[in-house]
């Protein structure tokens, strides 16, 4: 999203929206400051922002103010007593805040606690499991019953076309992969190396030394060299496929994995380098199409396999690495009957910390408080055997495993789940 286009609809559409609130601003001030750390000082204290620079309040609510500092384009965010809790370009706190004022708009006209949820999990090639699923709710007649939508990795593929309603598209589309599809070498990638390794070798001919600062360089580069494998035409299925008037009607979030500043403390963990972070693929985005296909590419983007992407400023990846059933969105928004479509088998052992749901459930006992957890229940499906190669497809495959995540929901699905 342009980022003056951005700051325009902001403060259009932010001063006096009833979903901002002193509570939401300081929650998100802390995610921020993950990205961004910064002292617990008055603003003219931080180095870099001076008290010269002429400022905007952009917003006022509950005594925080959201402010512009237009000689540097900084947004900057202050809490009641006049402290900075967040700083950041404007794409990196103006368009989370407005995805939020739209999710929360969106939600108040559904009643998200009389309809249903779904979560489509994460795991490549075997996504197509998932369109059996969707095969057989919709043989129930109760896909117009399930108004939110959240997925992570292939799962953000699936909830996209998921969010369109249209079974028979979804199916053409997953039987349109070939062998080796997804495997395609980066080209650019390639390219790029072959270009440093080359220049390497001519100036050791030339009695030079190896420029280890160029190959540096492209390894560095994420934007083009974190992937050894193309997302060409994933790309080109997200951008044909998306519908911004279909995400007006259901509510769809994608789960990511965004790069932070580490914690020396907690260096060795995962959680130490990365983030979960919940995108709400907004339709009211000046940029809805553009930004949303960005957001579905960023949760597909498995570590090492596809390159990351960029989302609202932040270094995004898979977002499987840190939530691979993305309930938690669902849970926050109001919603109360959640059905979670899995990729993998479950596994039954005697020890609880053993158990795939209950691990699952751990999880989100983590994330949310029990009164955000009252009420809630779910019903999973999982596969009954191995789906195979997170990265081996071709129609054969595909159809089989549509197939079984048919024969799955028949057997699984809770016939009381729902309501008549």
């Amino acid at each position: 999203m342009k980022s003056k286009m951005l700051l325009e609809q902001f403060r259009q559409e932010a001063p006096g929206s009833p979903y901002l609130t002193g509570g939401y601003l300081r929650q998100l001030c802390k995610r921020q400051r993950r990205y961004i750390p910064i002292p617990k000082v008055p603003l003219p204290k931080i180095p870099g922002l001076t008290g010269d620079h002429q400022r905007e309040t952009l917003l006022e609510c509950d005594g925080w103010k959201i402010q512009y500092i237009e000689t540097s384009h900084w947004v900057v965010i202050l809490n009641p007593k006049g402290l900075c809790r967040a700083i950041g370009k404007r794409k990196q706190l103006l368009a989370p805040i407005l995805g939020h004022i739209h999710a929360q708009a969106r939600l108040a006209e559904l009643g998200p606690q009389e309809s249903y949820g779904i979560v489509l999990c994460g795991g490549g090639a075997k996504g197509a499991f998932q369109l059996g699923v969707w095969k057989r709710l919709e043989e129930l007649g109760v896909l117009d019953q399930i108004t939110g939508v959240a997925g992570a990795s292939v799962g953000a593929l699936n909830a996209l076309l998921f969010a369109q309603g249209d079974y028979q598209k979804a199916e053409s589309l997953w039987l349109s992969f070939q062998d080796g599809d997804l495997v395609q070498p980066n080209e650019k990638l390639l390219g790029n190396l072959a270009s440093s390794i080359g220049n390497g070798v001519l100036k050791l001919c030339l009695g030079g030394a190896f420029p280890a600062k160029e190959l540096l360089d492209v390894l560095t580069d994420w934007r083009e060299n974190w992937g050894a494998f193309s997302t060409e035409k994933l790309e080109g299925i997200v951008r044909e496929n998306i519908s911004v008037e279909a995400l007006r009607r259901r509510p769809t979030y994608v789960s990511l994995a965004a790069a932070i500043v580490p914690r020396l403390h907690k260096l060795g963990k995962t959680s130490a380098f990365f983030q979960s972070e919940y995108a709400y693929l907004d339709p009211l985005c000046s940029e809805p199409v553009e930004m949303n296909v960005r957001k579905v590419l960023a949760s597909a983007a498995l570590p090492g396999a596809f390159t990351p992407k960029g989302v609202d400023g932040k270094i995004c990846i898979d977002g499987g690495a840190l939530d691979n059933a993305p309930a938690f969105p669902l849970i926050r928004a109001g919603y109360r009957r959640i059905l979670v479509i899995h990729l993998s088998r479950r596994k039954k052992e005697k020890k609880e910390k053993k158990d795939k749901q209950a691990s699952f459930e751990k999880k989100l006992r983590k994330k949310l408080t029990d009164e955000e957890l009252a009420g809630v229940t779910f019903c999973h499906i999982w596969p009954e055997e191995k789906l195979g190669d997170i990265l081996k497809i071709d129609p054969d495959r595909t159809r089989w495993r549509i197939q079984a995540g048919y024969e799955a929901a028949c057997a699984q699905l809770d016939s009381g789940f729902f309501r008549s």
